[in-house]
């Protein structure tokens, strides 16, 4: 394999056509000696298999997973051209539309992350989407500038699911209404959630995420240095509203059993018992080992221990000063 990489990088972008007739039934296949594309091996030379082929009309786009090549024609196939070569990645599909948007996506060869590419100008110049997930399910391509990527984050990249298994983990869908530079409108972060509207008050922002703290599917994430990371938005958020948040988090504390759900609530009052609205009341004082977030266990059932014991000595006076009981409204 990494030899035919090898020599598959060296084609230059307008390389040897083969000027035949176009057999029917027959593969397309590029000589990587003479690199050269026909419509079948006739020489016996070294050669890569065309995977994927679709030719409509006058154009014509071809994948060569093995070299990682993107061929295309416009004399509807009768000739062809390398447009692209990704000497570290294996492109296995591609969506055509119009006649010069082409979406390709595959795996690296080097660590077998995904990536998808897509050219809006025949094959000339070429964007790589950002990395959104860690496991690439599909790929829906709707237009040349709307799709959307399908897929999953590994288990343990997220607090609260380490030990689970790669099906239990949710199903994301990330989409692009911009030909993939955003996907949600943020640079750098995938992703469009639901907000409480404008104007509501803090305990009722605080209702909306507690009520989403449980959910896998409610993230965010971004890449950085090709590194896809969560962003546990209703956690977040939850602590960045302080200390109208508490007597849910401390319901949530006594009575979550799914073990996301429990480091998704300790994770949100280590944010939460940090910001001013709560250290001007309690002066400063944090539970032990505050940010430690076990998603079950004997570990968790002590820093459960330790998070009411705070709860109880400074849970009245938080409430006095605005924190709604935990029963919710008086």
């Amino acid at each position: 394999m990494r030899a035919l990489l090898a020599l598959c990088a060296t084609l230059p972008l307008s390389c040897g056509v083969a000027n035949l007739p176009r057999p029917a039934e027959c593969e397309l296949v590029l000589n990587t000696k003479t690199k050269a594309f026909t419509w079948r091996d006739a020489t016996g030379e070294p050669s890569a298999r065309a995977t994927k082929v679709d030719v409509s009309g006058q154009v014509g786009w071809a994948l060569f997973p093995a070299c990682g090549v993107v061929a295309r024609s416009d004399d509807g196939g009768g000739t062809w051209q390398a447009v692209k070569t990704w000497p570290d990645y294996v492109p296995k599909d591609m969506k055509a539309v119009g006649t010069d948007c082409l979406w390709v996506w595959g795996a690296s060869t080097e660590d077998g992350k995904y990536f998808v590419a897509v050219t809006h100008d025949g094959g000339r110049t070429w964007h790589r989407l950002p990395g959104c997930v860690h496991v690439l399910c599909d790929v829906r391509v709707f237009s040349e500038r709307n799709a959307r990527i399908i897929g999953k984050l590994l288990p343990g990249s997220m607090r609260g699911t380490e030990g689970m298994s790669l099906s239990a983990m949710p199903t994301l869908t990330f989409g692009t209404t911009d030909g993939g530079r955003t996907f949600g409108g943020r640079m750098g972060v995938c992703g469009r959630l639901d907000h409480p509207l404008p104007g509501v008050s803090p305990a009722d922002k605080a209702r909306f995420y507690l009520d989403r703290l449980g959910d896998m599917a409610y993230v965010l994430t971004r890449e950085h240095d090709l590194t896809v990371s969560a962003w546990h938005t209703a956690a977040e958020r939850l602590g960045l509203i302080g200390r109208p948040a508490l007597p849910g988090l401390m319901r949530k504390l006594r009575e979550a059993t799914n073990p996301y759900e429990r480091a998704m609530t300790l994770y949100a009052l280590s944010l939460a018992a940090q910001k001013r609205n709560v250290k001007k009341t309690t002066n400063g004082e944090l539970p032990p080992k505050l940010f430690q977030t076990p998603s079950a266990g004997e570990k968790y059932e002590t820093l459960k221990t330790g998070w009411l014991a705070w709860w109880s000595k400074h849970g009245s006076t938080l409430v006095e000063h605005g924190a709604e009981p935990e029963g919710g409204r008086r």
